[in-house]
């Protein structure tokens, strides 16, 4: 089972850590299973989770599927354009050799009556930290300009 887990939200754990987020879970073991429920705790804890209402802005953490919309992931949100394509940085991406890695990726943002949509899945929780965009902005800036 743990080689079908996903890294995504170890990342945004991990991020967090090197940002100087203070919270317990992130300077003790990690606990197999339990990174996503830990994403969640922290944001509670500094008054930063939000399950509806919320706007998606650079620095937040989504949380997205885990329901019938698709399989649960959190990604970093790094900017939103005029045409509501979000781009993040999502940890867990899987390359054709099978390894997990951290990307750029980018999403449509889509206003449904039942709420609101990166591509297929359901926003299911907003962190509004908002304490990394800065940094991902230069970063993702920076790395397209190389390429």
């Amino acid at each position: 089972m743990v080689d079908k887990m996903s890294t995504c939200a170890l990342t945004v754990r991990g991020l967090w850590r090197c940002y100087g987020v203070r919270h317990d879970i992130l300077y003790k073991p990690y606990v197999v299973g339990r990174a996503v429920a830990d994403v969640v705790s922290v944001a509670r804890t500094h008054s930063a989770w939000f399950t509806n209402g919320a706007v998606i802005e650079p620095g937040d953490v989504v949380l997205i599927g885990g329901d019938s919309s698709g399989p649960e992931h959190v990604l970093v949100c790094v900017s939103v354009d005029n045409e509501d394509n979000l781009i993040s940085v999502d940890g867990g991406q899987v390359t054709k050799e099978g390894k997990q890695v951290i990307k750029q990726v980018t999403r449509k943002l889509v206003k449904k009556r039942s709420g609101l949509f990166l591509g297929q899945r359901r926003v299911n929780g907003i962190c509004k930290m908002g304490i990394v965009e800065s940094y991902f902005d230069r970063l993702i800036l920076n790395r397209t300009s190389q390429t």
